[in-house]
């Protein structure tokens, strides 16, 4: 019993260093320092960069952190925001943008949902589910990979070529549905598609039956930061409705991001001549 004993406390204290060593790291970055390297934390924090990236991956897939595969680079992850928005609504992502989510639902009849990136997958903050009794209903807090469904593929598109090959790298384009791309260069094709048509589309990619219509959402720098879907069951989105259900979609992606400060830049992000583009590829 005694070993027993001496052995959990040993667990806990090790525990516990783990965190505060985690806790460290994230306390590392402020509004000087929004980026920092494996590197210069490891020289902040004296501990060896061996020990550092354990510690920083482990962050990195809880969403604490992000990591810039161009810059080598990691920033605070949506997780902080998240908890930090317990004490600070207004700055909630999913706050904001929830009442363009709930226009988006109550115009299209179907399901909405608000992705963000999340390691190598993307991640599902907020859904507004259809009323409608055959219905397309993903789970609140759900992650898919970045290369399946319309959602996911809008925020790899605006991924650097850097991230984009060390995730088919490191993961690998698993098969989830006859649908899903598995080739590589077939994907970076439909990317390149993405970002020239402001929208992307899934059919059948994660679940059978099942499509998405998605746009990306940009913040006052540009950068994409989440990605917006509406989702609906193969049968509805057919015909004239998935020129509708483009136009909203893109329509509804725009007023957000102005509303993040992006602008006024609307030329090429919404209009009816890139919605019959889009479309036209899908039937291709």
């Amino acid at each position: 019993m005694e070993v027993q004993s001496l052995v959990r406390k040993k667990s806990m204290a090790k525990g516990m260093v783990s965190l505060q060593k985690g806790l460290d790291i994230l306390c590392c970055f402020d509004y000087d320092h929004q980026a920092l390297s494996v590197l210069e934390i490891s020289e902040r924090l004296n501990i060896p960069q061996s020990t550092t990236y354990r510690y920083m991956t482990v962050l990195v897939d809880k969403g604490f952190l992000t990591k810039d595969f161009e810059s080598n680079k990691y920033t605070v992850g949506h997780k902080v925001f998240q908890i930090g928005s317990t004490e600070s609504p207004k700055y909630e992502l999913v706050d904001v943008m929830k009442p363009y989510l709930e226009s988006l639902a109550s115009l299209s009849g179907e399901t909405v949902v608000l992705g963000v990136l999340k390691g190598w997958k993307a991640l599902f903050i907020d859904i507004i589910e259809s009323r409608k009794t055959v219905r397309v209903t993903p789970t609140l807090g759900a992650s898919i990979p970045l290369h399946a469904g319309a959602a996911a593929k809008t925020l790899l598109a605006y991924q650097t070529e850097a991230f984009v090959d060390a995730m088919i790298r490191e993961v690998g384009l698993s098969k989830l549905t006859r649908n899903t791309a598995t080739d590589p260069d077939q994907l970076k094709m439909a990317l390149k598609h993405i970002r020239e048509d402001g929208v992307a589309f899934g059919d059948s990619e994660v679940e059978s039956l099942a499509c998405a219509v998605a746009a990306p959402i940009f913040d006052h720098k540009k950068r994409v930061v989440a990605s917006i879907a509406l989702l609906a069951p193969k049968a509805r989105m057919a015909g004239k409705n998935v020129l509708r259900f483009i136009d909203m979609v893109k329509k509804t992606a725009l007023e957000i991001s102005c509303d993040l400060g992006y602008g006024k830049a609307k030329e090429g992000f919404a209009n009816t001549q890139t919605s019959e583009k889009a479309h036209a590829r899908r039937r291709a």
